[in-house]
């Protein structure tokens, strides 16, 4: 059973793991606990594929070829929406995060849990290796 921890201002019930994302059970149950009563801006087992997909397509119009995958971590709130102002005047709203891990043959739930909104959908947490900074701006175009 995952146990839900707290991690500063706006992070609640969020959980550290490492789950194939095919693993529907246990990531049913991560999610579960990450969503908490939630029954808006949630994240459900069936989006996670499609997520990792686009993320894959992102990676590879960047040039970045699959061998440097492995070891990249994505924040994702993919449920990003227009919130009316009220709603933003009366609180802040909430919702789902995940990390997922790129390991060297598939993507790993890595993170989940309750996070304050933000604008963009997709960031990228943590550094390239010297390899894949090599790769990307090899890949880049240059000004």
């Amino acid at each position: 059973m995952l146990k839900p921890f707290k991690e500063g201002l706006g992070d609640t019930r969020r959980n550290t793991m490492r789950i194939n994302i095919s693993n529907r059970d246990k990531i049913e149950e991560a999610l579960d606990l990450a969503n908490g009563k939630s029954t808006t801006r949630t994240v459900e087992f069936d989006e996670l594929d499609l997520i990792a997909e686009q993320i894959e397509n992102s990676l590879l119009d960047k040039g970045l070829c699959k061998t440097l995958w492995t070891g990249l971590k994505f924040s994702v709130q993919p449920k990003l929406e227009h919130v009316a102002k009220a709603y933003w005047r009366s609180g802040t709203p909430m919702i789902t995060e995940i990390v997922l891990e790129r390991g060297v043959n598939s993507w790993f739930l890595a993170d989940a849990g309750r996070k304050i909104m933000r604008t963009k959908k997709t960031m990228m947490l943590g550094k390239y290796s010297e390899e894949q900074t090599k790769a990307i701006l090899d890949n880049s175009v240059k000004f």
